[in-house]
């Protein structure tokens, strides 16, 4: 099994390729070079993409997907979190005791191995988006980035799985880095379990965020004065809760799907 593979990795740096896909010949250099002379500042390095196959609007979405400019590791993050993958895995270098630490790609997930690792990686590392074209990445109808019904469902599951648990286990002083509000009286606990709840509520635009919301609410009612917090600083009742929790959730998506 791959995994089998990563665990045996002795090297600085690792990187993989997918047998479809294909890396330009001077790509590691670029990378091992770049990684070289940024240490302390990056962990991870991808590039940008050439896509082939028979599908040219295709091509040309997932191109102007991978293709986009570095940011900061904050907003990377963010990007990421509220939005979607735009980080190719082929592409991808990291150092190996950054990927050993994280745990590698999580071959449980059938779509978003990598989703997952570049999630978790850039609550502390920064990761840079290489504007070099050095990765050839090959679009096929049927692939785990097709958008069939069956693909999106299990999509969102994934989405759902790893974003809680994400969130969930971040630390109070990870998350006020990420997402800075500026007001020490709001650090406590319990005020960063509130607005990591309301974080999500005001994406809610994101069904995924929705199921997140909801189970992060029924894990935090069980701690003392988590909701007499959440109404009296941030008006939000249990009654608010029910309604919110009860207005769109993926299980009503994946009804619509079938």
């Amino acid at each position: 099994m791959i995994e089998k593979a990563w665990d045996m990795v002795e090297g600085e740096y690792i990187t993989a390729i997918s047998s479809d896909d294909k890396m330009m010949p001077d790509k590691i250099m670029w990378q091992v070079d770049f990684l070289e002379s940024h240490k302390g500042e990056y962990d991870a390095c991808s590039t940008w993409v050439e896509c082939i196959g028979n599908n040219p609007d295709k091509c040309q979405f997932f191109m102007n997907l991978f293709n986009v400019c570095s940011t900061p590791r904050e907003e990377m993050f963010r990007k990421l979190f509220f939005e979607r993958n735009y980080i190719n895995a082929g592409s991808v270098m990291t150092r190996t005791d950054v990927f050993k630490k994280l745990g590698g790609f999580f071959y449980a997930y059938r779509q978003l191995q990598d989703f997952k690792l570049w999630c978790e990686l850039t609550v502390e590392h920064a990761l840079y988006i290489m504007p070099k074209k050095l990765t050839v990445y090959r679009c096929v109808d049927g692939s785990v980035s097709d958008h069939s019904p069956k693909v999106t469902v299990r999509d969102l599951n994934e989405q759902v799985n790893f974003k809680y648990q994400l969130l969930y286990e971040m630390s109070d002083e990870a998350f006020s880095k990420l997402f800075p509000l500026g007001n020490a009286d709001m650090e406590s606990r319990l005020d960063i379990m509130c607005r990591k709840l309301i974080l999500m509520m005001n994406n809610a635009k994101y069904t995924v965020l929705v199921d997140i919301t909801a189970r992060l609410y029924y894990q935090y009612v069980r701690e003392d004065g988590f909701e007499d917090l959440l109404e009296d600083r941030y008006h939000i009742t249990r009654k608010d809760m029910h309604e919110y929790i009860g207005t769109h959730t993926t299980y009503q998506l994946f009804n619509q799907m079938k």
